[in-house]
């Protein structure tokens, strides 16, 4: 009795540690991904604004009440996004947040061109989105 409760906790413990892979946006699944842990303020995109070395994206914004953290870059057709905390990211939260964003892109009448998404370790820290316009003042001003 005692072994199978032994065999039952570990197998639940290693369940445990096996990360499944995160669901992403459609506008993302044919591209690859960039590393959060890999990625910089001046690779693989140069983000000029509001963009830390340690953290990625620093301009916190709101759109519906959704909270996020954004960088952009000079010319503001790159916008790169992440969820509101880094240090514990929530997908679905930061699913969200991208839709949220696309949605002020459409209604602003600017495209997207490619969403890629931002991973590490199998945990989605946010996307790398870029656009046929500059879009990342009127995105980076967001707070509602």
């Amino acid at each position: 009795m005692i072994k199978n409760t032994l065999l039952l906790f570990s197998a639940v413990l290693l369940t445990a540690c096996v990360s499944n892979p995160p669901v992403l946006v459609p506008d993302s699944l044919n591209n690859d991904s960039i590393s959060a842990v890999g990625m910089t303020c001046s690779s693989p995109h140069q983000l000029s604004q509001d963009c830390s070395g340690l953290s990625g994206p620093t301009k916190k914004i709101s759109i519906s009440g959704m909270k996020m953290k954004v960088a952009g870059s000079s010319d503001g057709t790159v916008i790169v996004m992440f969820g509101s905390s880094s240090m514990s990211p929530n997908m679905q939260e930061i699913n969200t947040s991208y839709e949220l964003i696309k949605r002020e892109l459409v209604a602003s009448k600017i495209g997207i061109i490619k969403v890629t998404p931002v991973i590490s370790s199998n945990i989605l820290f946010g996307y790398a989105i870029e656009t046929d316009k500059p879009a990342y003042e009127l995105i980076s001003k967001k707070n509602s």
